[in-house]
């Protein structure tokens, strides 16, 4: 079984290019079709590849309030980023800020999720 995480015609080419490195994503990775090729190549094959979209974080959002958490951290860390930076350092401000914005954009639709179920 394999939850993927996949980049959406709506995530900008820059967010990505940002975002990316900054959460240790190999570009590549992000791609239902390259995650598609390779188990192709593997010898498995997917028996089921629901698109699960942004289901499981509307459910979060519903019982913990996780979306609206990171939308704030988002706002708050934008709002003063020389504070952050010097409080955290460059590379934590960068990581927490990726972080939530993950949250947000897989809510946003620019990220989605998927399960790919495979047998040999």
């Amino acid at each position: 079984m394999i939850h993927q995480h996949v980049g959406t015609p709506l995530l900008r080419t820059s967010e990505a290019s940002w975002l990316f490195p900054v959460m240790g994503v190999v570009p590549s990775s992000m791609s239902s079709s390259s995650i598609d090729d390779a188990v192709s190549c593997s010898g498995l094959a997917p028996d089921a590849s629901p698109d699960i979209g942004s289901e499981w974080g509307e459910h979060d959002e519903e019982e913990t309030g996780a979306a609206s958490s990171a939308l704030l951290r988002v706002a708050r860390l934008r709002r003063d980023p020389d504070r952050f930076r010097s409080e955290m350092g460059a590379a934590a401000y960068d990581m927490v800020l990726g972080e939530a914005l993950w949250t947000v954009y897989l809510m946003l639709g620019k990220l989605s999720s998927r399960i790919l179920v495979l047998t040999r």
